[in-house]
């Protein structure tokens, strides 16, 4: 046991936690502290990582060593398949129009930030390439954990080497591992297929980033144990708190959850399906993939009695906004409900419960020259439900714009609609939304084996 009482596996597990807030889309990580991993312990990791995964490499995995600018600049260059700028850029405004994200968040230009000053690798889906970034340490993130940790004053400021060259081995099967999922399950195309709807895309990236935190752990321990330590939620959230503080005041980090998912939740549910099945019950999933961060939550909600989410369209503002074009869409889930929530209201509101009833939601971004409006249709298990969200929403727009942009918020049954921007204004734009959308609940699977 360490001086704190904590097991160097729950060490190393927070620790790559904690790395996980620091990555966006492309599975970018922390760096190592000693440089660049030789070949030969690349390929060694490699070796493992096949053996450990039951997965073989069906073609070489191409290794490049780039700068941190060049990293940078790989990861935010257009591809195809890739959100483009524009879209990128409405999606932002309409997080921060509904409280997602802080107003005036750049997306874009905080996961550049973000590449540049914390990329050790990553596995770029599109060139099929393993990214190493010359130069990378690991120092700042080991300082955060120690920190976060509260070690003693006997050794303040530093991480034993075995666990700091335990997180770089970690780090480099991490993303071997994501190569293995593209070569056998098309996972880049997958993820590409879902651009417009982030909620199962963030399911689909959950699956993908537990199975490599999976392996990850296990080439870096030596053993496969989908058994979380008993005190990894605490050692997490300290850690992750740590790291984000760090981070520059973009209104990212106070979204952190948000970024983290995928690490948090996906290694909880992956873990309970390898202990349902092995790897066979995890490869199953690329195929049968969750649909919603819901499930990924509470993964009962997958493996046990399966709640697909409803499909909401929101339809007739074309009739009453004939000008107004659709800049995006999107759906948030329950992790973005939450996030919302916790954000503007605090962790501890009692609102921020509600999440759990949410049953769909679709997210229209509308755009006259350079005025913005946004409509939202969320759909919940209940009325009850349905009233308490408007009601704690409300307090949220409230808190957000204030008078300067025009915002309502209705209930019919157990949907919510909210109009932000100077449509909301037009009564007969809510009448043609409620008239002409719907919200279609969703067939129940049978149940999985």
């Amino acid at each position: 046991m360490d001086h704190d009482g904590r097991s160097p596996r729950a060490r190393i597990v927070a620790v790559a936690l904690a790395l996980g807030a620091l990555a966006t889309c492309g599975s970018a990580h922390a760096r190592d502290r000693t440089g660049q991993p030789s070949a030969a312990s690349v390929a060694a990791i490699e070796n493992a990582v096949q053996r450990i995964r039951d997965l073989r490499l069906t073609r070489p995995v191409a290794i490049v060593q780039m700068t941190p600018e060049q990293a940078a600049a790989t990861l935010s260059q257009a591809r195809e398949g890739a959100i483009d700028d524009a879209t990128l850029a409405a999606e932002s405004r309409a997080g921060a129009m509904l409280g997602l994200f802080a107003r005036g968040t750049d997306l874009e230009a905080a996961s550049i930030r973000m590449y540049r000053s914390q990329l050790l690798a990553f596995y770029d889906f599109h060139t099929r390439q393993m990214v190493l970034v010359e130069g990378a340490r690991l120092r700042p993130v080991a300082d955060a954990i120690a920190e976060a940790e509260r070690p003693t004053p006997a050794v303040a400021g530093r991480v034993a080497s075995p666990v700091t060259d335990a997180i770089g081995n970690m780090i480099i099967a991490h993303e071997l591992t994501h190569a293995l999922q593209d070569q056998n399950f098309a996972l880049g195309a997958k993820l590409d297929s879902l651009r417009g709807d982030a909620d199962r895309q963030l399911a689909l990236r959950s699956v993908a980033e537990g199975d490599a935190m999976l392996v990850g752990w296990a080439s870096a321990t030596g053993r496969l144990d989908p058994h979380l330590p008993p005190d990894t939620d605490a050692t997490r959230d300290d850690a992750t708190r740590a790291l984000m503080a760090r981070a520059d005041g973009d209104g990212v980090a106070a979204a952190y959850d948000y970024f983290n998912f995928p690490y948090v939740h996906g290694l909880r549910f992956i873990s309970a399906a390898y202990r349902r099945g092995g790897w066979p019950a995890v490869n199953a999933l690329y195929a049968d993939p969750p649909q919603s961060t819901q499930q990924i939550i509470d993964p009962a909600l997958y493996f046990d009695r399966p709640t697909l989410p409803d499909r909401v369209e929101p339809r007739g503002f074309t009739r009453v906004l004939p000008r107004w074009t659709v800049a995006a869409r999107d759906t948030y889930g329950e992790i973005g409900i939450q996030v919302i929530l916790e954000r503007n209201l605090g962790v501890d509101a009692p609102s921020v419960a509600d999440a759990r009833d949410w049953a769909g939601d679709r997210m229209v971004m509308l755009r006259r020259r350079d005025d913005f409006a946004v409509i939202w249709i969320v759909a919940f298990r209940s009325a009850g439900a349905a009233r308490r969200f408007a009601a704690a929403y409300t307090d949220v727009l409230a808190r957000i714009d204030g008078a300067a942009i025009p915002y309502s918020v209705a209930t019919r049954g157990r949907a919510v609609m909210v109009i932000v921007g100077a449509p909301a204004r037009d009564g007969a734009l809510a009448r043609s939304l409620w008239d002409a959308s719907s919200i279609t609940p969703a067939l129940v699977e049978r149940g999985r084996p």
